[in-house]
């Protein structure tokens, strides 16, 4: 059995407006299903031939159709906004591996109950000093935490060989909101760029004097991170551990800013 559907965007994502199969395609059927296909058309929606990603002006009862919002102006029609940006000093925290918290208090923000939709993008950008031990100085990695769960992940950045005392490095991470609902229902999808001369993709390297390494992250296929509650209020928190606690082994932040892009 062929099945079809009109499905619509919505803030809340795609849902399913009518369901049909050619099989058993009624006169009384087919009049429903244009009723419904024209009562979205007037009230603005554009009918996209989902096979053939195509516009289309009249039904089809061939072919899924999926309307989309008309854009008025160009745009989702929201707008940018920064939640926080750092405005004090920052601690250094050092001789510890289990990932903790590393920005100060007052950058600490609450995101609403039902703050996340579909779609809604965050975009943290993160500057500071760390420092390695010589030799072997193991990795880090860098969450950001919403309510008590690791939403995005970083993974294991390799520190290299050669010692360094804070110096700078830049971290911006992307994220975009794939799901949201009750208990692990919504997660966010993240990507991450990290620059610094301490950082390696592999273990046992030294210092390039004229390089400044950049690296991806999650070094493995970027999937979507640890379920959490989007329909609580949750604290945003940037975390960052080491695999090896040393009183050398350390980071402190000196520029935090998160910004939400829509």
């Amino acid at each position: 059995m062929s099945l079809h559907k009109i499905t619509k965007q919505t803030p809340d994502g795609i849902v399913t407006a009518a369901e049909w199969s050619n099989e058993d395609l009624r006169p009384t059927t087919l009049r429903r299903l244009r009723t419904v296909f024209d009562k979205l058309k007037a009230e603005g929606f554009n009918a996209v031939n989902v096979p053939a990603r195509t516009l289309m002006q009249a039904f089809d009862p061939s072919v899924d159709i999926l309307m989309l919002p008309d854009f008025k102006g160009g745009g989702l029609q929201t707008f940018q906004e920064t939640l926080v940006a750092q405005s004090v000093a920052g601690s250094s925290f050092a001789t510890y591996t289990t990932a903790k918290t590393v920005i100060p208090a007052t950058n600490l923000i609450t995101l609403p109950s039902n703050w996340f939709y579909i779609g809604r993008r965050l975009f943290l950008s993160v500057q500071g000093a760390i420092s390695n031990i010589v030799t072997t100085p193991g990795l880090m990695n860098f969450q950001v935490k919403i309510g008590s769960v690791a939403a995005f992940d970083t993974g294991n950045i390799q520190l290299n060989a050669t010692a360094h005392t804070t110096l700078p490095f830049w971290l911006d991470i992307h994220l975009t909101c794939y799901a949201i609902g009750v208990t692990t229902s919504a997660n966010l999808m993240g990507l991450a760029t990290i620059t610094g001369r301490m950082f390696t993709l592999t273990a046992g390297q030294t210092d390039d004097a004229q390089g400044m390494q950049t690296i991806l992250a999650p070094a493995t296929a970027p999937v979507v991170g640890t379920g959490f509650d989007s329909t609580i209020a949750n604290i945003l928190d940037f975390w960052v551990g080491f695999t090896i606690s040393n009183g050398a082994n350390l980071i402190r932040i000196d520029q935090y800013k998160v910004t939400a892009l829509n």
